[in-house]
């Protein structure tokens, strides 16, 4: 089954629901990116890309260039370009929008 609305909200999982309701139009406008904000208010967050260094990966530091590491298993697009602008054949054979 499709999750809800409410399910899919950023955080619903989490219990961080409640963060990011707190937040009013003041912060959005200064606010770049939720997951930035999260690190600097959840105290001692556990960071995927620190959790698991090798699995986890970004694409301009490690992926930029052709190769993928072999132990990458999830590699983020933080920055540009983002998946459907890279033209890695590794992204063309995987990436799905």
């Amino acid at each position: 089954a499709e999750p809800s609305d409410e399910e899919s909200r950023p955080g619903a999982a989490g219990g961080l629901s409640v963060l990011f309701e707190g937040l009013d139009e003041a912060v959005f406008r200064c606010l770049m990116r939720w997951d930035h904000w999260l690190e600097m208010v959840v105290p001692n967050a556990h960071l995927l890309q620190h959790a698991f260094p090798r699995l986890v990966v970004d694409y301009r530091s490690h992926c930029c260039g052709g190769a993928l590491p072999p132990e990458a298993a999830i590699v983020c697009f933080p920055r540009s370009p983002k998946p459907h602008e890279a033209t890695d054949t590794w992204i063309e054979q995987h990436w799905r929008e």
